[in-house]
């Protein structure tokens, strides 16, 4: 099976009053995902959450976000990080 190309967006500062519904994920103390969503009611399998990804060191020290990537909440994961 081949895999989708990421679906992007390039964001403004105006875009940022847009996002009305927000998700994080932690392990443990770390921010690991971080979603936004235009729809305050959006469900976690909608593919329009703008996804971040963000990697910690040993020390637990952010060491990059990635992202937004587009898709859905429930499978960010499997996004092309």
């Amino acid at each position: 099976m081949e895999q989708a190309e990421p679906r992007t967006s390039s964001l403004n500062v105006n875009d940022w009053a847009y996002f009305k519904d927000q998700r994080f994920q932690y392990s443990g103390s770390d921010l690991i995902y971080i979603g936004y969503h235009t729809d305050h009611k959006a469900p976690e399998s909608d593919e329009n959450w703008y996804i971040w990804k963000c990697t910690y060191d040993g020390s637990n020290n952010l060491l990059r976000q990635q992202g937004p990537l587009i898709g859905a909440w429930e499978n960010r994961t499997t996004l092309d990080w």
